[in-house]
């Protein structure tokens, strides 16, 4: 979901966004059913929002443009349940919690993941 927040600080929902991918729930989680930390990221220099999708082991990619969002994508995160993304520089990192955990990098760069 999207929100617009209006000068006094309230927020009004503006729009819900699909990221085509499934949500999850890591076993054993009790509060934080994925069991995750940044599952979504934005990256402000590229103006793109990434959101993990644990149950389908994929990353959404959304371009962000002012409170509206456009799904630009949906990659492997090239692991089983990624549950963090962020991003620093040109790379993107995707970390995934099972089968022995793995951490993917790639480019940031449009068109390239």
């Amino acid at each position: 979901m999207a929100y617009d927040r209006a000068d006094d600080g309230t927020l009004k929902q503006q729009g819900v966004y699909a990221t085509g991918g499934l949500g999850g729930k890591l076993d054993g989680a009790v509060v934080d059913k994925p069991a995750s930390q940044r599952s979504l990221t934005y990256d402000p220099a590229h103006r793109l929002l990434y959101a993990v999708n644990a149950d389908s082991d994929t990353v959404t990619v959304f371009a962000v443009r002012g409170d509206r969002l456009l799904r630009r994508q949906i990659v492997t995160s090239e692991g089983e349940f990624p549950v963090s993304v962020t991003v620093h520089g040109n790379l993107v990192y995707v970390l995934n919690a099972l089968d022995g955990g793995s951490c993917r990098a790639t480019s940031t760069s449009p068109g390239i993941w």
